[in-house]
């Protein structure tokens, strides 16, 4: 049953604007990390594709990812509300819980999508449009920190995603406070804050560089533990539809 929700949930993407949106949200960030390249260039200062990389998942952290992920997931549920299939769902027989678990989960494997869109086109820009040259170590290391750091901003906002939905439209506040958090994460900086901060906290696990060099990546691990948690709770004690539709 699982398994033919999560189908039936990748066909509704398919017909809807959602996944363009979030298309779009990647290219900017990889163009905005292009031309950071380009004015740094210009400043006569030393450019390669490591630094390109470390723009990049930056800009992913803090601008984009975990506004558009919130933005991804809570739309896969106000949709049920506006087109008012929710309580059809609900009759076939599907839990809300279900419903839910499903939505948050095809979230997480569109986070791995989105990750590896920026990561194929920071590639192709750096080796056709930045003319960079670039080792197989180097692509190795680029596909898991934008690939990882897309994962793991998904799990830092998976909780939002979850309390946001209780109410129809209120997924774009929690998208708002989901952008606010990345922004934070920008004056967290290379701190002590950094591996307990949800939005920053898997720097350590894809050994980026912004990420505390005495940091442990069992206290990471331990973040993503207690926000995974939250989710848990937050979708064990879902209202009833009744309330959520209200």
């Amino acid at each position: 049953m699982m398994i033919r929700m999560i189908r039936c949930e990748f066909a509704k993407i398919k017909r809807n604007s959602v996944l363009l949106i979030g298309l779009v949200a990647v290219l900017i960030s990889v163009g905005y990390s292009v031309f950071q390249m380009y004015l740094g260039d210009s400043a006569d200062d030393a450019m390669d594709f490591d630094l390109l990389n470390y723009v990049l998942v930056f800009n992913n952290t803090t601008l984009v990812f975990p506004a558009a992920f919130t933005l991804f997931g809570g739309y896969l549920v106000n949709r049920e509300y506006e087109a008012g299939t929710m309580r059809s769902l609900l009759a076939v027989p599907v839990s809300l819980r279900k419903l839910f678990v499903v939505k948050i989960v095809v979230t997480g494997i569109f986070s791995l999508f989105f990750g590896l869109a920026s990561f194929v086109l920071v590639m192709l820009s750096g080796h056709f449009i930045l003319h960079f040259d670039i080792t197989a170590e180097q692509t190795a290391l680029s596909l898991k920190q934008v690939c990882g750091m897309a994962f793991f901003n998904f799990l830092a906002v998976a909780p939002i995603i979850a309390l946001s939905v209780r109410k129809r439209g209120y997924y774009l506040v929690g998208a708002g406070v989901s952008f606010l958090l990345g922004l934070v994460s920008l004056f967290v900086g290379k701190s002590a804050l950094t591996n307990v901060f949800p939005i920053t906290a898997g720097y350590t696990l894809v050994d980026y560089a912004a990420g505390l060099e005495t940091a442990s990546p069992i206290v990471s691990v331990a973040v993503y533990a207690v926000l995974m948690l939250i989710l848990a709770v937050c979708i064990h004690y879902l209202p009833s539809y009744d309330d959520l539709n209200a």
